[in-house]
């Protein structure tokens, strides 16, 4: 019979055991870990306070350039090898909180993060996945403030392809229009009105893909092909 063994033991495939001893777990992996975790923190509470100044907009160059430094840090300490475009992870309803303004953005994109807060209080995206791969889509929500009320502009994209070495979601612009609802509580009183742009005679220029660099519990950095950069916390 073996003797007890105080410490770890390898079960080998001719059936003897080797004891080894414990092993701690690595210290550089843990404050690797926990520098992550406040890299995050960090950047969820300077974001937070951005919203309320227009997602970007007018931040001070001091602090975008700490909100950049941050979400650096985080996309080179992303998870190797993790699906970050799964259903399982990336489904849901979204708020963006913070992002760039890029030259190369499309009109509609200038549109809607080009205003203060105060025009457009909140930016919501919804990622659906799941299901028929047909029907997959990502859908954008501007709540535009107005004398006359709250007016939605809704900007829909089918995903036509799923790159999980990339991360990337191959998306075609499908759908847009203003959504305006008399009351927030009566919305079957809402009418919508096209968004003046024909996605269907765009050819090429309707497609794009958004890249999901990193993404971590309710924490998610995404990357579109014009360059900008989100920052989304899941609602």
């Amino acid at each position: 019979l073996h003797a007890p063994c105080e410490r770890n033991t390898a079960i080998v495939s001719s059936g003897s055991r080797h004891c080894r001893p414990h092993t701690a777990p690595n210290s550089r992996v843990i404050r690797a870990s926990a520098r992550v975790e406040n890299v995050a923190e960090r950047l969820n509470s300077l974001v937070d306070e951005e919203v309320v100044s227009g997602r970007g907009r007018s931040t001070p160059q001091q602090v975008r350039r700490e909100v950049l430094q941050l979400v650096q840090d985080l996309e080179l300490n992303a998870e190797k090898n993790q699906n970050r475009v799964s259903p399982e992870i990336l489904d849901g309803d979204w708020r963006c909180t913070y992002t760039t303004r890029e030259a190369t953005a499309s009109p509609i994109q200038r549109l809607i993060v080009g205003a203060g807060a105060d025009i457009v209080p909140e930016i919501f995206q919804t990622v659906r996945l799941s299901g028929d791969p047909k029907r997959m889509f990502v859908s954008n929500k501007a709540r535009f403030s107005t004398p006359f009320g709250a007016v939605m502009l809704h900007v829909i994209a089918t995903v036509t392809g799923v790159d999980r070495e990339k991360n990337r979601l191959q998306l075609r612009f499908s759908e847009a229009y203003f959504e305006y609802e008399r009351s927030e509580r009566a919305r079957h009183n809402a009418f919508r009105v096209p968004y003046p742009v024909p996605f269907r005679l765009l050819g090429d220029k309707a497609c794009g893909w958004l890249d999901v660099t990193y993404i971590s519990g309710s924490l998610r950095i995404s990357r579109g092909n014009k360059g900008t950069i989100f920052v989304l916390r899941r609602l």
